[in-house]
């Protein structure tokens, strides 16, 4: 019959080493110096000694002894404690113990130094439970049972939960594959927003959540310039559309060079629109498009737009163009496909009052 020490834990079980489990007991002269002699009769575990009368004690039964008399049990003086001598510890450590699940089938002997370990995690003939339901037996059979238990699950990556293992096989790849898929359109479909870390230096730029952008404070001539994420790789397309919620006076959008951007705290002044020094790439309501990079570009022919329009943007490096189109009408502007590394989505807002709104956005497919 098999014997459960499981309800006790491994200081107990450990602090219960009676004399009759030392297999090599007569190898020692005194045995009885191995023993908490005036407190659990049991062999000593962590020992420690009394100052006034040498007398040695497990440190657990010693300190839960202190607990309700302050005195030592063989001396009955105050209980100083002092470290036990070395030769103590070497016969400690020379015990040979047979493993409390001896009556579970474990005939292992073990010294005193490793019997903790041995307890503890090592031992098969533990008593132990099912992961997965109430089958009961020693530690090597309930792995035996564990291994095609029916209630035993598997953890799936692709959805993050646990599956039964009768059904695994046929759940993981369709799962998997499921989840790759759903991660992609995530990615792909990651929303260009307004950043909310751009500090300007002379016009205020409020953000009513990241979608909407509105100019609140404005110094004449200088148009406040609004960074929109993420960052847009020059081996990736993206698409986003911009509502013109209000247009007082001027309103820009298109691409930016980051450094250029914020080398000029976000802010613009008219003649660094107009003399190719913004970093920009974009068109304007007044039907006007501007360009650092390309002189052909700058100060042409674009699309006007107004209130309430809705301007579609494609940024396209594979083929090197930036693409407009608002209603009916395309304007395609070039994009440099080198040496500027930090393009990002702008707005540059000219007036008091002026706000864009984002309405959609999405990576495009090469």
């Amino acid at each position: 019959m098999i014997k459960d020490f499981s309800e006790l834990n491994i200081e107990e079980k450990f602090l219960n080493i009676s004399l009759e489990r030392v297999t090599n007991i007569k190898e020692f002269r005194k045995p009885e110096r191995l023993l908490c002699e005036y407190i659990c009769s049991n062999i000593l575990r962590n020992p420690i000694r009394c100052k006034q009368c040498s007398a040695h004690f497990c440190k657990p039964c010693i300190d839960k002894w202190l607990q309700s008399k302050k005195l030592c049990p063989k001396c009955l003086q105050d209980f100083i404690p002092r470290k036990v001598e070395s030769i103590l510890k070497e016969d400690l450590d020379d015990l040979l113990i047979y493993c409390v699940n001896k009556p579970n089938g474990c005939d292992k002997e073990i010294k005193y130094e490793f019997l903790y370990k041995h307890e503890d995690s090592e031992c098969d003939y533990t008593i132990s439970i099912c992961k997965w339901c109430d089958f009961r037996a020693i530690l090597k059979d309930v792995k035996l049972h564990e291994a095609t238990c029916e209630n035993k699950t598997m953890y799936c990556l692709g959805c993050e939960s646990e599956v039964n293992h009768l059904q695994f096989q046929e759940h993981y790849i369709p799962c998997l594959e499921k989840s790759i898929t759903t991660f992609r359109n995530k990615i792909y479909n990651k929303k260009i927003h307004f950043s909310k870390n751009i500090h300007h230096r002379n016009n205020n730029i409020s953000l009513d959540g990241n979608l909407i952008a509105r100019q609140t404070v404005n110094v004449y001539n200088k148009s406040g310039a609004v960074i929109l994420k993420p960052k847009l790789k020059l081996n990736q397309c993206w698409s986003w559309k911009i509502r013109i919620l209000k247009l007082s006076e001027w309103i820009g959008v298109g691409i930016c060079d980051y450094k250029t951007i914020i080398s000029k705290s976000c802010t613009l002044t008219d003649s660094e629109i107009e003399n190719q020094d913004n970093g920009c790439i974009m068109i304007s309501s007044n039907g006007i498009t501007w360009s650092q990079y390309f002189k052909e570009d700058n100060f042409q022919q674009g699309i006007p737009f107004t209130l309430n329009q809705i301007i579609e943007i494609i940024f396209n490096p594979i083929l090197s163009e930036l693409f407009f189109r608002i209603e009916n009408e395309n304007k395609n502007l070039t994009i440099p496909n080198n040496n500027v590394p930090y393009f990002y989505p702008v707005v540059v807002l000219g007036s008091t009052g002026d706000a864009v709104e984002i309405l959609s956005s999405k990576r495009l497919s090469k």
